[in-house]
């Protein structure tokens, strides 16, 4: 009889053991998710300075490009107006331009997918903390009914 009491305080024990560290399992994970969370954030950060940047220094040496060209053009007698002189010069813009929204579009998608990869990272921690909570809820009521029904007296009244 007090076998069957004591057998049922240690379920019970057991039980609250387990339920505690499956909640706190989802709460570690959920915590994990959030810190990935905010690195990606930190990296979509990075990634839109560093396509700015890149595109700043496309968009510079483009126009040195352009000044080096209509001063070529000048110094070998011919005129810096003329025609082909501004063609030239024009399409050295445009390929210039070209590379500053490559590289800005680039810089973009890669911010959006660490975004994206930051939202899915803090939802998959708040479903591991609610699984957690479930899994702890779960393990507290398969306990509570080992302990109600491991028969004899002691067992909380509730023998088979």
């Amino acid at each position: 009889m007090a076998q069957m009491a004591v057998l049922a305080a240690v379920t019970m024990a057991t039980t609250a053991m387990t339920s505690m560290a499956q909640k706190r399992q989802g709460q570690a994970e959920n915590e994990a998710a959030k810190h990935r969370a905010r690195q990606l954030e930190h990296q979509a950060k990075q990634e839109t300075a560093a396509g700015q940047h890149k595109a700043e220094e496309q968009r510079r040496q483009s126009q040195i490009l352009q000044s080096r060209a209509l001063a070529a053009a000048g110094a070998s007698g011919g005129g810096t107006l003329d025609s082909n002189v501004l063609r030239m010069i024009s399409g050295i813009a445009e390929e210039g331009e070209e590379d500053v929204l490559r590289t800005s579009h680039a810089s973009k998608t890669a911010a959006g997918r660490a975004r994206q990869g930051a939202a899915m990272s803090r939802t998959e921690g708040k479903i591991a903390k609610r699984a957690g909570k479930m899994k702890a809820f779960g393990t507290a009521l398969e306990g509570m009914s080992n302990a109600a029904t491991s028969g004899g007296p002691g067992s909380l009244g509730f023998g088979r």
